[in-house]
């Protein structure tokens, strides 16, 4: 068994996935690789709902970065609410098709582990399972304002830091988790070189191919349109 990590950040989308294969045989829990911003998000993929084995689950765990304890026990309590579930969506992508299932609010619960992490679950048909499959997340930004916070966890107080955290996060996403980048009509889209190989043979040819890289200097497409290039590049969704 093994996964490949499929990590998306630009503007108007925060996103990360987890290639993983002979699916269909898995019997026990398998739990990816952290991803790693302001916020440390735990993906596990179980095989098996507990109550129903024709049922798989998607859970979705997370933390803040703080390192003081007290903090991270309040920020563990309130962070998923800082998020409003209308803006999480979790998907599953065969790998090798274009076939690819979303699941959004209707379909996702907020859990608590045992730890006291608070996250969110979504369960699916096995039927609806292949070999060869991605897991993955999408966040989709929105406006942390007063009106979004008081319905969203209520009564409760939202530490400051989480605040900044959640809002850096968002404007600022961790571009160390690309390896490739785009300057379209002055914007920068980054992209993992892994998502290419996979969606286009143009480039697995030049990627798997005798080609050098130059870091010193940057190419500018002042041709193309940056929404089509999105949706060239947006390969899990």
């Amino acid at each position: 068994m093994n996964f490949q990590n499929h990590f998306q950040n630009h503007q108007n989308l925060h996103s990360f996935g987890f290639a993983l294969n002979n699916v269909l045989h898995i019997k026990q829990p398998v739990n990816f690789p952290p991803y790693l911003t302001s916020i440390e998000w735990h993906l596990t993929f179980h095989p098996y709902d507990d109550n129903d084995k024709n049922v798989f689950v998607l859970n979705l765990l997370a933390k803040s970065g703080s390192n003081d304890s007290n903090e991270n026990n309040e920020n563990n309590e309130n962070i998923l609410f800082c998020y409003d579930i209308s803006s999480i969506v979790m998907y599953t992508k065969s790998l090798y098709s274009n076939e690819i299932l979303r699941f959004g609010a209707k379909n996702i619960k907020i859990i608590e582990d045992g730890r006291g992490y608070r996250g969110y679950s979504m369960k699916a048909p096995r039927k609806t399972l292949v070999d060869n499959m991605i897991f993955g997340v999408n966040l989709y930004p929105f406006h942390l304002g007063a009106t979004n916070i008081e319905r969203s966890i209520r009564s409760k107080n939202v530490p400051k830091n989480l605040i900044s955290d959640l809002i850096n996060e968002l404007k600022n996403p961790n571009q160390n988790q690309a390896d490739v980048m785009f300057i379209i009509q002055g914007k920068r889209l980054y992209v993992k070189s892994s998502i290419l190989i996979l969606k286009s043979d143009h480039f697995k040819l030049m990627f798997n191919g005798n080609w050098k890289e130059t870091k010193d200097q940057e190419e500018e497409d002042k041709e193309s349109n940056i929404k089509y290039v999105i949706e060239i590049t947006d390969f899990n969704y």
